[in-house]
């Protein structure tokens, strides 16, 4: 079954908010975006890791023509807060991404293909605001052979 929305409860004042305005989208995948006290990462317990933000793939418009939004649509992907405020798409309509990570304490980094390139855009995480987006490579197209 498809997931639509997600729930995020705030333990210490009981409240609760969702993460999208309606329940239309289809989210593919989420994930948290998280730092160790020993950055990088590497053998560090998932307890000791910070997480500083949230990414989500969702699909929130119908691509495919088909009447309603599935997972079969294009996929948008934005970052939330911990607690699921302050959502921002930062990509759409892109061929391919290939990760969302963090740099360090201040920057993610989305590493993608669109339009025949592979770029790098930069967001703060203090408020998802693009930095930088640089070309990393252009990938040159296929000549027909005949």
């Amino acid at each position: 079954s498809e997931k639509r929305n997600a729930l995020f409860i705030a333990a210490d004042d009981k409240t609760a908010r969702w993460l999208f305005p309606s329940q239309s989208n289809v989210i593919h995948q989420y994930w948290p975006l998280a730092q160790s006290p020993g950055w990088p990462a590497e053998n560090v317990l998932a307890e000791e890791r910070q997480v500083l933000a949230l990414a989500f793939a969702y699909s929130a418009r119908d691509s495919t023509g088909d009447g309603e939004i599935t997972e079969d649509d294009r996929i948008d992907r934005a970052l939330t807060r911990p607690d699921g405020n302050s959502l921002v798409t930062v990509l759409s309509d892109v061929d391919r991404v290939f990760r969302i990570g963090l740099i360090n304490r201040e920057l993610v980094s989305v590493l993608y293909q669109a339009s025949g390139s592979v770029r790098n855009a930069r967001y703060a995480v203090d408020s998802f605001r693009k930095v930088v987006d640089e070309e990393i490579v252009n990938i040159p197209k296929q000549a027909s052979t005949r």
